[in-house]
């Protein structure tokens, strides 16, 4: 007799996010999706200094948007110093729902100091990705039982010599 089972769920998932822009600065941080595919704390990017002011863009101060779990763009608008002036437009290759490593697409991701046009477009100054990816962060189980498996083969080894 066989039993039918339906697929782990990957999410919730947190991504650890680093980029690079055209001005050789860099992004890095976290991106987290709920479980139902939209994102959630912790969600947190930070750009450097360049051809534009650096920025942290954090979930629970800053607007971040998925418009749907399967979307492969990501939206953070700044809150300072005024709401929606200034942002950071992420496309990514797939969906980040799937659990799986995500490459940035670079000629459609940027950081805008402006406002959005309402089409996507910077009404600003803007820096572009050369390269990027976000990479699923390893889960506490996960890490606890690699832990216990190194742990395990020292005790033997010691047991052993």
């Amino acid at each position: 007799m066989a039993i039918a089972t339906a697929p782990a769920s990957a999410l919730p998932i947190t991504y650890i996010f680093t980029g690079v822009f055209d001005d050789g600065q860099t992004a890095d941080g976290t991106l987290s999706l709920n479980v139902y595919g939209f994102n959630s704390v912790p969600s947190t990017i930070t750009t450097t200094t360049g051809d534009l002011t650096g920025y942290t863009y954090v979930l629970s101060i800053d607007p971040i948007n998925i418009n749907n779990p399967n979307d492969t763009v990501v939206d953070f608008s700044r809150s300072v110093p005024n709401y929606y002036q200034g942002f950071l437009h992420l496309v990514f290759d797939h969906s980040l729902t799937d659990e799986t490593a995500n490459n940035l697409i670079a000629n459609q991701s940027f950081e805008c100091d402006g406002y959005d046009d309402g089409q996507g477009n910077c009404t600003g100054n803007v820096r572009y990705f050369t390269a990027g990816s976000a990479t699923p962060a390893p889960e506490p189980a996960t890490l606890a039982l690699f832990g216990a498996g190194i742990a395990g083969m020292a005790m033997r080894r010691r047991k052993r010599a």
